[in-house]
């Protein structure tokens, strides 16, 4: 009985040997795991902080553009007012060639 005890204790010392092996095998992989993720989400972080930057760069050129457009068409309408202003007071203007010619 003595012996089989003996046998017995050892078998289970083995097998808590093992267990705790294997426990700790899947402990390091899932830090190895963890560490991995943790990786790639820092660099999923910084394309979206690169992205987030290109973004606000275009906006800032797409309204810098809107800018100069709507100066573009404000001066256009300008002059084209001025324009048919100057018409009016062409046409309204006393017709000297034709006095002249008589």
């Amino acid at each position: 009985k003595v012996a089989e005890s003996t046998v017995e204790i050892q078998r289970n010392g083995k097998l808590v040997q093992v267990d705790q092996r294997q426990v700790n095998e899947r402990i390091a992989g899932l830090q190895s795991q963890i560490n991995s993720l943790e990786t790639q989400l820092k660099k999923r972080e910084r394309v979206i902080s690169e992205l987030q930057a290109e973004m606000s760069a275009s906006d800032e050129k797409r309204y810098g553009k809107d800018k100069v457009i709507a100066i573009l068409a404000v001066s256009a309408f300008l002059i084209f007012l001025y324009a048919v202003l100057l018409q009016l007071r062409l046409s309204k203007a006393p017709a000297k060639g034709k006095k002249k010619t008589r």
